[in-house]
């Protein structure tokens, strides 16, 4: 248990740092499909915005344009 914890520790901290999926599982010794699964649960809030592409402009730069 324990040591299943601390491999996913360790695959936030790859993900994080932008590690390719390939490097995390040499690192990790985990199956491609564990470490989508926690990629998938890092990023949920993305993944289900209903708004399409996210944003360039914050709101004070479109406050800014419009006035």
């Amino acid at each position: 248990m324990l040591y299943t914890l601390y491999l996913m520790l360790f695959c936030h901290f790859f993900l994080f740092k932008g590690y390719f999926l390939h490097q995390i599982q040499s690192k990790t010794g985990l199956k491609r499909s564990t470490i989508e699964m926690i990629k998938k649960e890092m990023y949920r809030d993305k993944e289900n915005s209903n708004k399409g592409c996210l944003s360039k402009f914050s709101p004070n730069d479109k406050q800014s344009i419009v006035y």
